[in-house]
């Protein structure tokens, strides 16, 4: 479509166009030449603003009369401005206009990028987890018809409506001002898109199921805010309206570094879910409904013993009492609010059938005797498995969303005894009774885009240039606070260029060394690294000395070491795991990246080189609370 463009453009005011747009548009459907159109006459039609640069770039200024209308360029805008012209017959577009602007806007982010560097010279540059400035091309202005069915008061009811706008997560309603819609807050509906029907080769007779957000009346009508289920896979409503929105994209003038930044965080988002060794979970919380597991390339050991081999095993999990009663009290929350929730796991064949326990460290407090059943079955080769399930609510898709990731912890110094009593773990054994099963995903995207909006654990990219050097070039941080330790949220801690978060330059070095052991799509085991933190009146950084959990003796002399060190609240742990990205699927970047090369090629070339050098993932899973629990039990 690109190329289409980009041969059809410089003649669109001239008198040769409509031949020449039906001969190169031949092979076309009658919605993508309608699309076509659009995008040529949005970039073609001539403007009517004039252009004022005085006080916004560097360097002199000149007056510039075109056609009546008085300009202030300088002299690369002027160049740009003939260019222009001359390409459009003497007509001075729109599309002339957003580049001299796009220009300027350059020069002033040049200005700014410079301040920063500076100012930031020594910081790592980061991003947030799904976070995009992508309101304007993802949501569009688009007026057409649809019918709602829905209940109100209990009873069935049914009314037309019309789109305000419209995006592939949801959408606005216009209906008449008598209909209750203050009563829908928060209900789902049912809706059909008989306009869409009407225009496009589309079965207006399906219904799509959304979740009313809000409500609100203006000048006699009401407004309903509406969003997709997560669960909704894609269908043909996505595609659709995929394409549509892609063609709008280039008529709503989306700010061209808004569309590079998302680009750039999804780019690497996509490695960041694959380096995921522990199971991205969403859930509503009741047994009875399926949960959804999210398959990564790093994650399928776990996820086979934990989902496939036992697909009813984690609703169990989260049936069990102490578990439910965490999860309604994160539920009540107001603000988003991580939880972690630390367990043993060991499945043992009792009476020719493999039964699975969960063991919360609360319960070796209680009943230290478990401990010894548990180091004992260790012994004995029984893998006992020692899990974290971080959660958090997400209040607006009514699903909690968490990780279920490994702990490394060393082996416990127990007393052996000859003879293992298992009685003690009958009241923490997982039953499945009414459950439903969890469902393992791997392309599902409005599941993936909800945890990707919740990530549960932070990274650092590692870029290779041309010259096959690693170096950590950008940090992935999660979007929320509350839950977590105000270490972890340190910015000097993360974006320190010595990589403190890593425990500095040694074990930086250690994990780049790892890394070449790795071959693409591999990952290497999860280690649990423990940091002793301080920090003196007036330094910038943080004091950092590392020590990898594994390096202890046992359980207990870490354990040890881990409380004396939070009494005197300077610990932070920190699972690392490592992954050697396999090649980006820039495919599903390809659309963006073509409207960033309309205006700016060199930056799209920088771009994309930027993704595809992403070497590896380290993933960073702040695990301080858990640990410290299960320290206090040994």
């Amino acid at each position: 479509m690109q190329k289409l463009i980009n041969e059809l453009k410089p003649l669109v005011h001239s008198r040769r166009f409509e031949q020449v747009f039906n001969e190169k548009t031949s092979h076309l459907s009658g919605p993508q030449k309608l699309q076509l159109k659009l995008r040529l006459n949005d970039l073609t039609k001539p403007a009517s603003q004039a252009i004022d640069l005085r006080r916004k770039v560097p360097g002199p200024i000149e007056t510039y009369e075109y056609q009546g209308r008085i300009h202030f360029l300088d002299d690369k805008a002027k160049e740009l401005f003939d260019r222009g012209i001359k390409k459009n017959f003497g007509v001075y577009t729109t599309e002339t206009y957003r580049t001299i602007t796009q220009y300027v806007r350059e020069q002033q982010q040049k200005r700014i990028n410079k301040q920063r560097a500076d100012h930031d010279g020594s910081k790592l540059g980061s991003f947030v987890l799904g976070r995009y400035y992508r309101r304007s091309e993802e949501r569009m202005n688009f007026v057409t018809d649809v019918v709602v069915k829905t209940t109100i008061d209990g009873k069935p009811a049914k009314f037309k409506a019309v789109t305000v706008d419209i995006s592939l997560q949801g959408m606005q309603l216009k209906l008449p001002g008598t209909i209750p819609v203050q009563k829908l807050q928060q209900q789902r509906v049912s809706v059909y898109h008989t306009g869409l029907a009407s225009e496009f080769v589309f079965n207006g007779t399906r219904a799509y199921e959304y979740q009313v957000l809000g409500t609100h009346k203006k000048d006699n009508h009401n407004y309903l805010r509406l969003r997709r289920r997560a669960l909704a896979g894609a269908d043909a409503l996505d595609k659709l309206l995929s394409g549509l929105l892609n063609g709008y994209k280039y008529r709503y003038k989306v700010n061209v570094d808004h569309v590079i930044h998302t680009v750039r965080s999804k780019g690497h988002e996509m490695q960041w879910l694959q380096a995921q060794q522990g199971i991205p979970l969403v859930f509503n919380g009741m047994p009875e409904k399926a949960a959804y597991a999210i398959k990564t390339q790093s994650n399928q050991d776990l996820l086979e013993q934990i989902c496939r081999q036992q697909p009813l095993l984690f609703n169990g999990l989260i049936n069990e009492r102490w578990i439910r009663l965490k999860l309604a009290k994160l539920r009540g929350q107001s603000e988003q609010t991580r939880l972690q929730i630390p367990f043993y796991f060991v499945q043992l064949p009792v009476k020719g059938v493999l039964r699975q326990f969960a063991i919360p460290g609360s319960a070796m407090r209680q009943q230290p005797a478990i401990k010894n059943i548990l180091a004992g079955l260790s012994r004995a080769g029984y893998p006992v498995l020692s899990l974290v399930l971080s959660v958090t609510y997400s209040h607006i898709d009514k699903f909690f969303v968490g990780l279920l990731s490994e702990l490394e912890l060393p082996a416990w110094k127990t007393v052996k005894s000859a003879e293992l009593k298992l009685a003690p773990l009958r009241n923490y054994q997982i039953f499945t009774q009414g459950v439903k099963a969890t469902k393992v995903v791997s392309e599902h995207q409005r599941l993936i885009q909800l945890y990707t909006q919740c990530g549960l654990c932070n990274a650092l990219f590692v870029h290779q240039d041309q010259h096959l050097q690693r170096d950590i070039g950008l940090a992935a941080l999660m979007p929320f606070k509350h839950g977590l330790p105000s270490w972890f949220q340190n910015p000097e801690l993360w974006l320190s260029k010595s990589h403190k978060i890593l425990g500095g330059e040694k074990f930086e070095q250690e994990l780049l060394q790892r890394l070449n052991d790795l071959k693409p799509s591999d990952s290497a085991k999860t280690k649990t690294l423990l940091l002793r933190l301080s920090q003196s009146d007036g330094d910038e950084e943080p004091t950092v000395n590392g020590r990898w959990l594994s390096d202890f003796v046992s359980f207990n002399e870490a354990s040890l070491y881990m409380q004396k060190l939070y009494q005197q609240k300077k610990l932070l742990a920190v699972n690392v795991e490592l992954y050697r990205c396999s090649r980006p699927a820039i495919k599903v970047l390809r659309d963006d990246l073509n409207y960033v090369q309309s205006y700016l090629p060199h930056r799209a070339k920088t771009l994309e080189r930027q993704i595809k050098s992403i070497d590896a993932v380290i993933g960073v899973q702040d695990v301080t609370a858990p640990l410290l629990r299960l320290a206090m039990s040994a």
